[in-house]
C-alpha cells in the first residue's frame, strides 16, 4: 500500500459494518460487493452532495473484469457472471438494505443512485 493511498484511506474512511463481512466470510465474492457497493454509495452521496453525479452507469463488463476473473471472456461467461454477481448482491443487501431500491438492472449495467448510507457519519475527533 503505497503512502498516498493509505492516506487517502485515513482521510476519507468509508464505514462498513464487520457484522457484515463476518456473516458474508464463506463467500469472498458477497463480501467484495457489500464493501464495493458501500464504497460507491459513499461516494455518490458525497459527489451529489458537492453537485456532481447523481446516478452512475456500471457495465456488466467492468464488474466481470473487477469481480469474475474466473469466467470466460465470452457471451455465456458474463452471462454466468451476471447470475452469480446477482445472487451475491442480494446476500450483500441483506447487510445494506437501504441500498435496494437505488440499484437498477439494464441489459449492460447496473445503475446507482445514491442511497442513504447504512452508518450514520460521526464527527472527526481531533
Amino acid at each position: 500500500m503505497s503512502t498516498d493511498f493509505f492516506k487517502r484511506l485515513i482521510s476519507a474512511p468509508v464505514p462498513i459494518k464487520m457484522e457484515a463481512l463476518r456473516a458474508l466470510r464463506k463467500s469472498p465474492l458477497a463480501m467484495d460487493i457489500y464493501t464495493w457497493l458501500v464504497y460507491r454509495m459513499f461516494t455518490l452521496n458525497v459527489g451529489a452532495s458537492k453537485g456532481g453525479k447523481r446516478l452512475v452507469h456500471v457495465p456488466w463488463t467492468g464488474l466481470m473484469m473487477q469481480f469474475g476473473s474466473g469466467y470466460a471472456n465470452t457471451p455465456k461467461g458474463l452471462a454466468n457472471f451476471k447470475t452469480n454477481f446477482r445472487l451475491r448482491l442480494n446476500e450483500a443487501l441483506l447487510f445494506y438494505p437501504e441500498a435496494r431500491s437505488h440499484i437498477e438492472e439494464t441489459k449492460d449495467h447496473l445503475i446507482l443512485t445514491p442511497a442513504r448510507l447504512h452508518i450514520a457519519a460521526t464527527k472527526r475527533r481531533g
